[in-house]
């Protein structure tokens, strides 16, 4: 008998909205994780995006990265 491997779905565990600097409370992943945004830029301005990853321990996963938008583009 040949059985169909279960779909593996991506959860949802934390949502955080609002603009300017932000450090977002400390929240639990596994070992893969994703994440995802959506921005909308104000009055034509360009938009960054900074995102930094810590390990449990507080030394950090990688180097900070930083995402630049332009106005009205993805």
């Amino acid at each position: 008998m040949i059985t169909k491997a279960p779909t593996k779905k991506w959860t949802t565990i934390q949502t955080f909205i609002g603009n300017g600097a932000k450090k977002t409370e400390t929240f639990i992943v596994g070992d893969h994780w994703r994440f995802s945004w959506k921005y909308q830029g104000v009055g034509g301005i360009d938009a960054r995006l900074y995102i930094s990853v810590y390990k449990s321990d507080g030394s950090m996963l990688d180097l900070p990265r930083c995402f630049n938008f332009l106005q009205g583009k993805r």
